[in-house]
């Protein structure tokens, strides 16, 4: 019966902060809401360093994303221009496509390593968190402890 309580009790809780984050975001003081599901996440994460290696391989797999969006949009531009020329390589061009092509299918993997990463977020203050910085980049994912 005392674990049921403290149970209830703790939903409770969570429920409230989850209150006062939407709260302080409603009223833009989104630093203040991350900092509340920092403390969050302090408070009730039992293993905090698979939080942290979550993050890291989530975030690198962020910014290879970007590399490769990056780098295939140099590709086709500079495709474009070897194709607007009539006195273009055929082979040059094929070696364009080839690369194009797997790009593409590197985008294909890291997009669904990205999407499995991040349902695979180990603490629910963690996914708020995360989900703030995605939609605020001047947001820190999490601010330093004090």
């Amino acid at each position: 019966m005392p674990h049921e309580i403290r149970y209830k009790h703790l939903q409770i809780l969570k429920h409230l902060f989850l209150q006062l984050e939407t709260q302080l975001e409603k009223k833009g003081h989104l630093e203040w809401a991350q900092w509340l599901r920092f403390k969050q996440y302090l408070w009730w994460e039992s293993q905090p360093g698979k939080f942290w290696n979550w993050s890291q391989r989530l975030i690198e797999t962020d910014i290879r994303l970007r590399e490769v969006v990056q780098r295939e949009i140099l590709l086709k531009n500079e495709y474009n221009q070897l194709a607007a020329n009539p006195t273009s390589n055929q082979v040059e061009l094929y070696v364009y496509n080839q690369e194009l092509d797997a790009l593409n299918k590197e985008y294909w993997r890291l997009e669904r390593a990205y999407n499995a990463l991040e349902a695979l977020c180990p603490s629910e203050p963690a996914r708020r968190a995360y989900a703030s910085v995605r939609r605020d980049p001047r947001l820190e994912f999490f601010p330093e402890s004090e």
